[in-house]
């Protein structure tokens, strides 16, 4: 999905109840979107000459968090054509658990490229990054039965990729609880009380 800004509904939407990780990508310090804190991580091959770009991903716009989103972009981790690979445990997970995964990615002046996803061994997508446009990959992503996720982003000719293979970029990362259709506990006590008034009522008409 492109991300044409750092504002809700602009391509990455938080919720920082449900954060669990968030990573500013070779950042140099702490950036907070929607409220919601991403702290430096390095990865990848972590030459400063390689992992950082000025082009802007949605210029003219300059709230808050078009501000901070904007540098996480620009910062970047590469993965020297193969050299140094992009890998990242997520650790301490429900085991088996379901969660949501979002990689955020602007290759920015670096030349458009192909590159594949893989969470614990197994290929989630193959997809292309642009100069111009950030975008943000975002999916469900099951932990194995140690409580881990493990993610790979790597050149996508070894999994079928035909595309430009100029080597993995990766600029932010979120995990997420995944988003349940189940009410939470407080909604059902909602629902328990409203069945019980209404029952109570029920039984009054028919004393009457």
């Amino acid at each position: 999905m492109p991300v044409t800004g750092g504002d809700p509904g602009q391509g990455l939407t938080l919720n920082p109840a449900n954060v669990l990780f968030a990573y500013n990508v070779n950042g140099t310090g702490n950036l907070i979107v929607q409220g919601v804190t991403f702290t430096p991580l390095a990865l990848g091959l972590g030459d400063p000459d390689f992992s950082v770009t000025t082009w802007d991903p949605f210029p003219g716009q300059n709230s808050a968090n078009d501000v901070a989103l904007r540098s996480l972009f620009q910062a970047m981790a590469w993965d020297d054509d193969g050299g140094s690979p992009i890998q990242y445990t997520f650790s301490g997970l429900v085991p088996n658990g379901q969660y949501r995964l979002d990689v955020l990615q602007f290759a920015g002046y670096w030349a458009p490229r192909e590159q594949a996803i893989v969470v614990n061994g197994s290929l989630v997508t193959i997809l292309t990054l642009s100069q111009t446009v950030a975008q943000n990959t975002y999916f469900d992503a099951y932990a194995d039965g140690s409580g881990n996720i493990n993610l790979l982003l790597t050149q996508s000719d070894a999994y079928g990729g035909d595309g430009n293979q100029d080597g993995a970029i990766v600029n932010g990362l979120v995990l997420s609880e995944a988003v349940s259709a189940v009410p939470e506990s407080s909604s059902y006590a909602v629902i328990a009380g409203a069945s019980t008034l209404g029952l109570a009522w029920h039984r009054r008409r028919r004393s009457r």
